[in-house]
């Protein structure tokens, strides 16, 4: 299987005294999908950064399609979500344009190089609501849809989402999530998934790691096949989430969101089989 991203012991910190990923090693094949989770200032990010060519290893190698990685090289293979405003301009999303502009542009660049563009996928993210919009004035979660578009409107090796649903609201984060989820399907592509929500990374990822002080561990995911409904009465209606793989620490971190909505007037969980990984 081709190798989509390699870490080799990478040693990195902002600051001589800090070092905040110590001998991080882990490699990412076709169609593998991962999941890194850990609190937040852990260093999750910063590997996105580092696998973008933002910044350099101190010590170890970052590779990508075989190739190390610099910030100068064109990866047609690469897709990205994530929140391009923690490095303005770095990472391209051109903040003087209107939402629609932006789109049609990249459509264009897709067609010409024979990629068909399906309006489903708009559709999915609901993206019609701010296509008039600048890019200026989105919002985190319309900037992440737009992200998202972007990423998996044209045929794709490897993903690397980095809190890729954060600022979105329930609904925006299951069509971000199932967009994803049918694209990966279809393209049988890479995905490296970094996220603190557990939930989320139980669902995309087959494997997962926690980044804890400095270093890369493993998990061991106890899952569940679960039903979960919410009535939030007459205004929103019933919502249900069917067959989620959830992790322990998913189910309780659902329960939690459950529990302090105030719109939700009853749910009802329906536990299934034990998923054991």
């Amino acid at each position: 299987m081709v190798s989509l991203l390699e870490l080799d012991r990478v040693t990195f910190g902002y600051k001589a005294d800090n070092t905040l990923l110590k001998h991080v090693s882990l490699n990412l094949r076709q169609g593998e999908s991962v999941g890194i989770v850990g609190d937040n200032g852990s260093g999750k990010s910063t590997i996105i950064k580092l696998l973008l060519g933002l910044h350099h290893p101190i010590d170890g190698g970052v590779k990508l399609f075989n190739e190390e990685v610099t910030w100068n090289n064109h990866y047609p293979g690469l897709s990205y979500i994530g929140d391009p405003s923690y490095n303005p301009g770095e990472l391209g999303l051109p903040t003087g344009f209107l939402v629609s502009e932006v789109m049609d542009t990249f459509k264009l660049i897709w067609e010409t190089n024979g990629i068909s563009c399906s309006d489903s996928l708009e559709d999915c993210l609901e993206i019609q609501s701010f296509r008039n919009t600048r890019v200026s004035q989105l919002s985190k979660g319309q900037r992440m849809r737009l992200m998202a578009f972007l990423a998996l409107s044209k045929p794709t090796d490897l993903l690397l989402a980095d809190e890729a649903t954060e600022g979105l609201d329930r609904d925006g984060k299951s069509a971000v999530l199932s967009a994803v989820q049918e694209a990966a399907r279809k393209q049988k592509f890479g995905i490296l998934w970094i996220s603190h929500r557990r939930d989320e990374v139980a669902l995309i990822a087959q494997k997962v790691y926690e980044l804890k002080n400095g270093s890369l561990k493993q998990q061991k995911m106890t899952r569940f096949n679960c039903q979960i409904t919410t009535n939030h009465g007459s205004s929103k209606g019933e919502n249900k989430s069917q067959n989620r793989k959830l992790c322990r620490e998913g189910v309780f971190q659902a329960l939690g969101e459950i529990l302090t909505d105030a719109s939700v007037l009853d749910f009802t969980i329906q536990g299934g089989q034990d998923l054991e990984e």
